[in-house]
């Protein structure tokens, strides 16, 4: 470690370092610390230059301007380079957790790029960081110079290092749908994984704007061996969905006295009506997906004690609310499902 001496200086002869990579400082923050220095003093000296310039400890020295404090012992360090200033203050910085996504990524990018490490292990080892975090964040920043003009959000280096992996014109998309809230930032990295592995014609359908499916709706899709029957069941989960919406301002106009049920509406909550339209939603895809290439005895046999069941539990429904019985007679059930 580079020797340094205890040296008192006064607190205006000190000078933040232009260069230093924080550059946010919570004025909340700053107050709070500055109410702990005035009853316990400063435990740990800032450092400082020969020229009387900080290079750890700047959050310390405006709380301590904060607190009225005329002087401070500080750590002077003499005769240090750019780069080992930097590693310090990068090293301070991230084990505090004191800088932004952005501002970590320019400072690793930075400090790779000054050729002074052969690898990223052994910049990693100087920082004491994981080396995936020092590859995280150079992508990081590379995908924000790339993306510059999409993505005016919040987004974590992880996350964009996770879209990385995927090919420009789905970079976008993604980047696009995260902008909208398609997709939660928590979500990123299994979005990307699955996508991967989807078949062309669902990748090209879930990475849509404002895409009907959801992202479980194209895993299990995807599953589907046969083309057509995929596109099937994309057309089916789509109606479903507008069928969901329509049934929803149906609703919702009714409880606003803004419309009249045209006859007699069932009394159903609107979670019974998602879950509804869910399970068929799911039977259709597990036909496709499982049966409707395999028509053989067994498969037949289960479809129509599902479909029997699936009957019977709306009969019993429907009678508790009072519907006329003869809708659904749950006794008399023929079902044929053979070419």
């Amino acid at each position: 470690m580079k020797e340094f001496k205890l040296v008192t200086r006064r607190v205006n002869e000190i000078k933040p370092d232009p260069e230093q990579p924080r550059k946010e400082f919570e004025q909340e923050k700053i107050e709070n610390l500055a109410k702990t220095i005035k009853s316990q003093g400063i435990i740990n000296p800032i450092e400082i230059d020969e020229n009387n310039v900080i290079i750890t400890g700047e959050m310390r020295w405006r709380s301590a301007k904060k607190a009225g404090l005329e002087e401070l012992e500080c750590k002077l360090f003499k005769d240090m380079d750019k780069w080992e200033r930097l590693e310090r203050q990068t090293i301070e910085n991230l084990h505090h957790n004191l800088l932004t996504s952005e501002e970590r990524e320019n400072v690793i990018t930075e400090l790779w790029n000054s050729g002074r490490y052969d690898t990223k292990q052994q910049l990693a080892d100087i920082l004491g960081v994981n080396q995936p975090n020092i590859t995280f964040l150079t992508i990081g920043k590379k995908m924000r110079e790339k993306h510059k003009e999409k993505l005016n959000f919040k987004i974590s280096s992880k996350s964009l290092y996770d879209i990385s992996t995927l090919p420009d014109s789905y970079q976008k998309n993604v980047i696009t749908k995260l902008k909208k809230g398609e997709i939660k930032p928590s979500e990123v990295q299994t979005f990307v994984s699955s996508v991967k592995d989807m078949p062309m014609d669902i990748k090209t359908e879930i990475l849509k704007p404002n895409s009907e499916l959801s992202l479980e709706d194209a895993i299990e899709i995807s599953e589907v061996q046969n083309p057509e029957m995929r596109k099937e069941s994309i057309k089916f989960v789509k109606k479903q969905k507008q069928d969901q919406e329509r049934t929803k301002r149906y609703i919702t106009k009714i409880a606003k006295g803004e419309t009249k049920p045209y006859t007699m509406v069932i009394n159903l909550d609107e979670k019974f009506i998602n879950q509804s339209l869910d399970l068929k939603k799911k039977i259709y895809i597990k036909w496709h997906k499982k049966n409707v290439e395999s028509y053989n005895e067994h498969v037949q046999k289960r479809v129509v004690e599902i479909i029997k069941e699936i009957y019977e539990f709306l009969g019993i429904q429907l009678e508790k609310l009072g519907t006329k019985k003869h809708l659904i007679d749950r006794k008399v059930i023929e079902i044929d499902i053979k070419e």
